[in-house]
């Protein structure tokens, strides 16, 4: 991808290098200064997040013209300059971790605005929860310090509803909040989660946007983190949910797992009431565990999976087939106990002999097959689960006339997906691809695309499975 035109004076002296994530109208590149060759993050955000946008609200009479809607997107702008304020303050409160430098300006096309904000790279906790090593210590510093800060920000108005490992940097034995993701908490209960903030780690009931943000929303997130944790770096999903909760963690104790499933619970009614209420119980887990450095995924299992299985003694001792009935070495050595004058021994070896009837053959060939079929029954009927598409999304190259489609699902995995598109004029063409992404090129510019998606087993899929998306246009 081509490196965007950088017109923010906050940039002199810095190179643009490689792409780090782009989604929603936010790209963020890794930069370095070239005086001191240190390395930063810039994040650009675009309001509105795309020029499609623009273009369909101005095709629909939403605004006049250019003016009006810069007008409108001009208070979007202006939130967004706000809540980094919000983040400074909250920085000085403690708990939380300030971009270095926030900028706004117009956009080149004077169509809308463009957010720079730049800060320090940091150690964010992605790559630590998958960890095998991860140890209780760092897993228990790490839920206290969220539950200190998550406290902190109510205490001084705010809800955090963006929490996820991407927005959570350490800082030695310390972890520190360091993104935008700020609502009042005047504002809970009345408006939606943005989706800009909406993720993995988000409350169930808030990812389709029609329902008010509550105030269990950060408690969630945080469980969720401390879930992957406890779970060798892997969250639930719904087919984990038993009763009312997910199963447990494979690698928490009983307390901790307790902690963890009521704060991520589907029920909001079931969750922690705050953090402050979930950071008492760690507290108190805490006082009657100790804390120590021994990894949640001990070493003994790794051990133990290697060790063979021991074989069972035999019934009776190992004598040759002749003296069974003729030594009496056996009648010397092992007590017999008559009974109705046949001997216990005699009646081993004729047990021994016993071969079973043709009827019993029968009986269970049939509870063999039956067993098969009621196997396969369950495999076909998990097959036959719709598949939920919870996300999906496309992204166009700034280079030339291709597109990547992004999704997210529920669900078993197919063998492979089925994309097919067309633009109106031309007839569909199909893809098929195994990866949650896929890059199709060759499209025209300038063009509305639609792609819709299914899967190669035929099964249902729901959710957002179609999108419309028009092909940017290449600038010389």
């Amino acid at each position: 991808m081509s490196a965007p035109r950088l017109i923010s004076p906050m940039l002199d002296g810095f190179q643009l290098n490689d792409l780090i994530s782009c989604h929603n109208g936010t790209a963020c590149y890794c930069v370095t200064e070239q005086n001191s060759n240190s390395h930063f993050v810039l994040k650009i955000v675009s309001v509105p997040s795309s020029s499609v946008q623009m273009d369909a609200l101005l095709v629909t009479g939403a605004f006049a013209g250019i003016k009006e809607a810069n007008t409108y997107f001009k208070e979007d702008a202006r939130a967004l300059l706000n809540e980094a304020k919000t983040l400074r303050h909250m920085t000085t409160l403690g708990g939380f971790v300030d971009f270095d430098c926030v900028q706004v300006i117009h956009s080149d096309n004077g169509c809308g605005f463009t957010v720079y904000l730049l800060s320090p790279w940091r150690e964010n906790i992605v790559s630590l929860l998958p960890k095998q090593n991860i140890s209780n210590l760092e897993a228990l510093n790490l839920a206290l310090d969220l539950c200190s800060s998550l406290s902190t920000c109510r205490h001084a108005g705010y809800l955090y509803a963006n929490l996820k490992p991407e927005n959570i940097f350490r800082f030695g034995q310390h972890y520190r909040i360091g993104d935008l993701g700020f609502i009042p908490l005047s504002s809970v209960g009345k408006t939606t989660l943005p989706e800009k903030y909406r993720s993995q780690y988000t409350a169930p009931e808030l990812l389709a946007g029609t329902l008010p943000v509550n105030d269990t929303a950060d408690v969630y997130a945080l469980g969720m983190i401390l879930y992957q944790a406890y779970n060798g770096g892997i969250l639930p999903t719904r087919q984990d949910i038993i009763g009312q909760l997910y199963a447990p963690p494979q690698y928490a104790d009983y307390e901790m797992a307790q902690i963890i499933l009521r704060a991520c619970a589907p029920d909001p009614a079931i969750r922690w009431k705050n953090p402050e209420q979930m950071g008492l119980a760690l507290t108190r887990y805490l006082q009657r565990n100790g804390m120590h450095s021994t990894p949640i995924i001990p070493p003994i299992l790794e051990e133990l999976s290697k060790k063979t299985t021991p074989q069972p003694e035999p019934f009776l001792p190992e004598y040759p087939e002749e003296e069974l009935h003729t030594s009496s070495a056996i009648t010397h050595n092992l007590p017999m106990v008559r009974n109705k004058n046949t001997s216990s021994r005699t009646k081993c070896a004729q047990f021994s002999k016993f071969k079973p009837s043709k009827a019993m053959v029968v009986i269970g060939v049939l509870t063999f097959v039956l067993l098969v079929e009621l196997i396969l029954g369950i495999t076909l009927l998990q097959n036959k689960k719709p598949l939920e598409i919870t996300d999906f999304y496309a992204e166009s190259s700034a280079q030339d006339n291709s597109v990547t489609l992004y999704f997210t699902f529920e669900g078993k995995t197919p063998s492979y997906w089925v994309v097919s598109y067309t633009n109106g004029t031309e007839d569909s063409q199909i893809e098929h691809f195994s990866d949650s992404s896929v890059t199709i090129s060759g499209l025209e510019p300038g063009a509305m695309y639609t792609f819709s998606l299914s899967c190669s087993d035929k099964r249902t899929v729901t959710g957002v499975s179609q999108i419309t998306y028009r092909i940017p246009e290449i600038k010389e």
